[in-house]
C-alpha cells in the first residue's frame, strides 16, 4: 500500500491490520510530519514496524510479532526496506521488500533495489518486491509506456523476477486520471507462493489502491 503521506490513510491501514492480525504490510510513502515518521502509529501489540535508519523514509514494512524476521539493514535506504523471513523447511528463506521509485529520479530501478536483487540471486534467497514504480508499460497493462517503463522492463528481463500483477484494474486513481504504477515482483519460486493477487476495492484513503494477496509461506 502507498499511504501518500496521509494521516487518514495511516489510520485506515492500522484498523485493517487490527482486524486481520496475520497481515504483513509493505508500505510506501508513510505519513511524515516535522521529520518524524508517523507510520509508526500503525505499530500495535501484535506487530512491529521495520524502517530504514534515515530521515524521512519513504518505505517501511509491518510484520506480525509471531512471524520471525530480520531487517536486511545493509540494503535498506530511504526508498527501500527489506526483511528476511526464515522458513521451517528445506526451501530458501524469503525476502520481502517495499520499494519506492521516485518519479523525479532517472534511476529506475534505484541502485539499492538492484543490489538487493543481485544479493538474493547469489545467496539463493526467494524475493518479493512491492513497489510504487511511477513507471508505465503495457507489460503490466498501462495504456502507454513511458521512458521509465522501458528502462524498468529492460532491467527486469535481465533478472529472475516475474511481474505478478494480473488484470487491468488501475492501482492509482485520482480525479485527473488513473493508471497502473504499483507492481508486485517475485522470483520464480516466490511467485508460486502467491495466490489471490488483486487490486482491492476497499477504501484506502489514498490515491493508491491497496494490492492484496495471500502468501503461502511455511514459516
Amino acid at each position: 500500500t502507498n499511504l501518500q503521506h496521509s494521516q487518514t490513510a495511516t489510520a485506515s491501514l492500522r484498523r485493517a491490520l487490527e482486524m486481520e492480525p496475520r497481515t504483513i504490510a509493505l508500505i510506501q510513502e508513510p505519513w511524515i510530519r516535522h521529520n518524524i515518521e508517523y507510520a509508526a502509529s500503525i505499530t500495535s501489540e501484535v506487530g512491529n514496524l521495520n524502517t530504514p535508519s534515515t530521515d524521512k523514509p519513504r518505505t517501511c514494512v509491518y510484520i506480525p510479532q509471531d512471524v520471525p524476521s530480520a531487517t536486511l539493514t545493509q540494503f535498506c535506504s530511504r526508498d527501500l526496506t527489506a526483511v528476511r523471513i526464515p522458513t521451517n523447511c528445506d526451501a530458501p528463506d524469503l525476502v520481502l521488500a517495499s520499494a519506492y521509485m521516485p518519479g523525479d529520479d532517472d534511476n529506475c530501478p534505484p541502485k539499492e533495489m538492484t543490489d538487493l536483487v543481485h544479493h538474493c540471486e547469489r545467496a539463493n534467497l526467494e524475493l518479493i518486491i512491492c513497489t510504487d514504480s511511477n513507471a508505465h508499460h503495457p507489460l503490466w497493462s498501462s495504456d502507454k509506456p513511458n521512458s521509465r517503463g522501458e528502462v524498468l522492463c529492460t532491467y527486469l528481463f535481465s533478472t529472475n523476477l516475474n511481474i505478478v500483477n494480473q488484470g487491468s484494474e488501475p492501482t492509482w486513481v485520482t480525479a485527473r486520471g488513473q493508471t497502473i504504477i504499483d507492481l508486485t515482483l517475485a522470483t520464480e519460486n516466490a511467485t508460486g507462493l502467491i495466490s489471490g493477487w488483486h487490486v482491492s476495492d476497499e477504501p484506502s484513503c489514498s490515491d493508491h489502491r491497496r494490492i492484496r494477496f495471500t502468501l503461502l509461506a511455511n514459516t
